[in-house]
């Protein structure tokens, strides 16, 4: 707008297009550098802004070639395609956690960790004085890919075999098993936080009354 020799020299340059700069350091001259003190950068990014960013003029704002999340597909791989439970987040955008420059922690995200689940979730460990050992220790990916997944809530396997990567494997070999397992652990414990030893409901026999006549 300002016109062509705002990055290019009317008459000589030692870098190639006649350009004041190289790479960022052009872009920088008017824009902020948004990867100042980040733990994580966009490779795209130190390669060059004009990786993603038209110089000149664009169909779509910031003069990208393409909106949303098809951009970020040029370069990276749909982790939602063809799967059943997908993330609600990931249709608002990649960008709703990966900051497309750089990041205060890794894969560019704002914060790590449980941190950046519960800028959206609520605090299932809040009030709770018995926890899941994940949850205590902030690891929602333990159980739940980030992305997408085959099974409901986006968890990595079926209960009760997701618990069971940890947990042993009480149920192998058993020729009777508790028909409360048929629905997973979770119809006994509560997969985050209770207010009971084990993440139980209830304690004793008050919690087998919950489904037994007394």
């Amino acid at each position: 707008e300002e016109g062509c020799t705002g990055c290019h020299s009317p008459h000589q340059s030692s870098r190639p297009l006649f350009l004041y700069q190289s790479n960022r350091a052009l872009c920088y001259m008017c824009h902020d550098d948004n990867t100042s003190g980040a733990v994580s950068i966009h490779p795209a990014v130190k390669k060059s802004c004009t990786t993603c960013h038209d110089p000149h003029v664009g169909d779509q704002p910031a003069m990208l070639p393409v909106a949303g999340s098809t951009l970020c597909y040029l370069c990276h791989q749909n982790k939602t395609e063809g799967k059943l439970s997908i993330h609600p987040v990931i249709k608002d955008g990649c960008v709703t956690c990966h900051d497309p420059h750089a990041g205060a922690a890794k894969f560019l995200l704002p914060t790590g960790g449980a941190a950046l689940c519960l800028i959206c979730h609520e605090d299932p460990s809040d009030g709770n004085p018995f926890l899941h050992q994940p949850v205590a220790s902030g690891k929602c990916v333990a159980c739940h890919e980030p992305h997408a997944t085959d099974i409901a809530k986006m968890l990595k396997e079926d209960v009760p075999q997701l618990c069971f990567t940890c947990h042993d494997d009480f149920l192998s070999g058993m020729a009777t098993v508790h028909p409360a397992l048929e629905n997973g652990c979770i119809s006994c414990h509560n997969p985050h936080a209770g207010e009971q030893q084990k993440m139980l409901s209830v304690q004793g026999a008050d919690l087998c009354y919950q489904c037994h006549e007394m």
